[in-house]
């Protein structure tokens, strides 16, 4: 990482963004934490990231961070509402109920995983919760 010391805050989100299109989710992580502000650009960098992981909770509180923090940005806005429009679909309550397996043992497995990240919410209670 001592390579991105030298690189703008600027520089860094684009790095990021390449990083969490190409699935490249630790090293787009590593470089976002590296970022000294907070943007709203890098709360919504962040949220694309948690999407990815299929952290949507946590997706959906950084795309309104950004928001907050750009109001009339309309690709934040865009992102924020079809996240909470998934959310709402068919196939996201298909996919929670694979998560959580049919019984409390299923959840706690997939939370097991993920509470050091604090995802637990995100998982069990679902993302527009």
């Amino acid at each position: 990482m001592e390579e991105n010391d030298s690189l703008t805050d600027e520089q860094k989100l684009e790095k990021a963004e390449k990083l969490i299109e190409r699935k490249d989710l630790e090293q787009a992580q590593e470089m976002l934490d590296s970022v000294k502000e907070n943007s709203g650009r890098k709360y919504f960098l962040q949220g694309k990231l948690f999407i990815r992981k299929s952290w949507y909770s946590e997706a959906r509180k950084q795309f309104k961070f950004a928001i907050k923090a750009e109001p009339e940005n309309e690709q934040y806005k865009k992102a924020l509402e079809e996240l909470e429009t998934f959310c709402k679909s068919e196939e996201y309550k298909q996919m929670k109920t694979v998560q959580m397996g049919k019984n409390t043992e299923g959840c706690a497995l997939v939370c097991c995983e993920c509470c050091a990240s604090g995802a637990c919410q995100a998982i069990c209670e679902g993302c527009c919760n």
